[in-house]
């Protein structure tokens, strides 16, 4: 859960073999008694699987897109089914 005093943000960067790497970083100051800022506590996740598991997904996704088409045009009752009589 977000506090009004932390931020959460997403890094993209390079790891040292060139592979596209992602971070979520999180950072909440730490207060003393008198309420100033002692330190920031920062934990940063990897979350480079989780980022292409998600853009997999979305492929998927726009690769299939068209079946929504095909639902609007029978929803719409615009399907007209033409067939050939054999002779």
């Amino acid at each position: 859960m977000s506090r009004p005093d932390s931020a959460e943000t997403g890094l993209g960067g390079c790891s040292l073999n060139g592979s596209e790497v992602w971070a979520s970083l999180h950072v909440t100051p730490v207060r003393s008694v008198d309420r100033a800022v002692d330190v920031l506590f920062g934990p940063m996740v990897d979350i480079t699987e989780r980022r292409a598991s998600l853009a997999s997904l979305r492929a998927q996704v726009d690769e299939i897109s068209w079946l929504g088409e095909i639902k609007r045009t029978f929803d719409e009752d615009r399907f007209e089914l033409h067939a050939q009589r054999g002779r």
